[in-house]
């Protein structure tokens, strides 16, 4: 166990030095393979690619996932559509997969408001990306670039 010391010489008139000790925390011993939630920060950065619906129409997406916990945890463009829309996450990484509800920024006449999202590292370094809402689903593989 590793411990800091502090001294100063800030004592009442009696002239004793007044010293602090805190314990630091023994390092924790290193596991053998991470839980897929301890991976989830390979989540965050900016994603481009294809947004494809199942009736056919399909738009391009520039995604910066900026968070993973509960609130905005992502913003969204579709430059060719276009539309904006912030993602609202209810809670951090669950089983691998980030989800999320998708609420309009820019745009409200061209996209549809509200939907649900899941999204999920794939083996290949790729982001899996589902969304669904007013009876549509649309599905999209996300690939990582520099901003």
């Amino acid at each position: 166990m590793a411990s800091i010391v502090l001294a100063c010489g800030c004592a009442p008139a009696t002239g004793a030095a007044v010293v602090v000790v805190i314990a630091a925390p023994a390092p924790e011993p290193a596991a053998s393979a991470a839980p897929a939630e301890t991976a989830a920060p390979v989540l965050l950065g900016r994603w481009v690619g294809v947004g494809r619906q199942d009736s056919g129409e399909s738009w391009e997406m520039v995604v910066d996932l900026v968070g993973l916990d509960p609130g905005v945890c992502g913003h969204v463009r579709y430059p060719t559509i276009p539309c904006a829309a912030d993602w609202i996450c209810a809670e951090g990484v669950a089983h691998g997969a980030l989800r999320a509800r998708e609420h309009l920024t820019e745009g409200r006449e061209a996209c549809i408001d509200g939907g649900e999202m899941t999204m999920a590292l794939t083996r290949d370094g790729h982001l899996a990306w589902t969304w669904t809402g007013s009876g549509e689903t649309a599905h999209a593989l996300l690939s990582r670039t520099r901003r």
